[in-house]
């Protein structure tokens, strides 16, 4: 067995912890960028429409919902890189939406 066999990662919460914060990684660096882009330019648009804050946070954040535990507590190792994923590009999200409202360059 490997380092990332899964069974591997049930019994050892570190290489969990690796596997996942990998995975967010991975997601962060293929996606982010463009993630950043588009919500800025969304939450600017919206702003200079005279949207609130509020209004424009509403459209553009979503708070992703935890993986849901299945056996021994835990949720499935995938669920659990996935929802690290999106946490992750929500903190990706509100920045841009933070700067775009105090218009700060992108």
């Amino acid at each position: 067995m490997t380092d990332r066999d899964p069974q591997t990662l049930v019994h050892d919460p570190i290489a969990e912890r690796e596997a996942i914060d990998e995975f967010a990684e991975r997601r962060l660096n293929a996606r982010g960028a463009r993630t950043y882009r588009d919500t800025y330019q969304r939450a600017a648009s919206m702003h200079h429409k005279q949207a609130s804050v509020v209004e424009i946070r509403d459209e553009l954040l979503r708070a992703p919902s935890p993986p849901t535990p299945v056996k021994e507590g835990l949720a499935p190792l995938q669920k659990r890189k996935e929802f690290e994923a999106e946490q992750r590009m929500a903190a990706v999200r509100l920045k841009a939406l933070t700067d775009a409202v105090h218009r700060r360059p992108a």
